[in-house]
């Protein structure tokens, strides 16, 4: 779980140019207020379990399409709109100042 955290799962699929922070869900999760990025419900606080409504980190700029593993490029989603959206969708990209 500490290896998802992290996000060090994607260190294999993220460019070597690529910017890399450690972060975990919980911080992603309170800066977003608990509120899911693609459908802006309450995001339960509990351990991920691959349910429906779990807590995942979204990447906005999918690490597949080039994007960073940074606080600036994720958000806070339900597993199920996380795995809905994939690596399609819409995402408005937040202005970070």
């Amino acid at each position: 779980q500490k290896e998802r955290a992290t996000g060090m799962r994607h260190k294999g699929r993220v460019r070597r140019d690529a910017v890399v922070e450690t972060f975990t869900t919980r911080e992603i999760a309170e800066r977003d207020g608990w509120r899911c990025h693609i459908c802006g419900k309450k995001v339960p606080d509990r351990p991920y379990k691959a349910k429906a409504l779990d807590p995942t980190l979204d990447h906005l700029v999918p690490v597949s399409a080039g994007g960073d593993h940074t606080r600036a490029n994720v958000a806070l989603a339900h597993n199920r709109c996380n795995y809905e959206r994939n690596t399609g969708g819409e995402v408005q990209l937040r202005l970070v100042g």
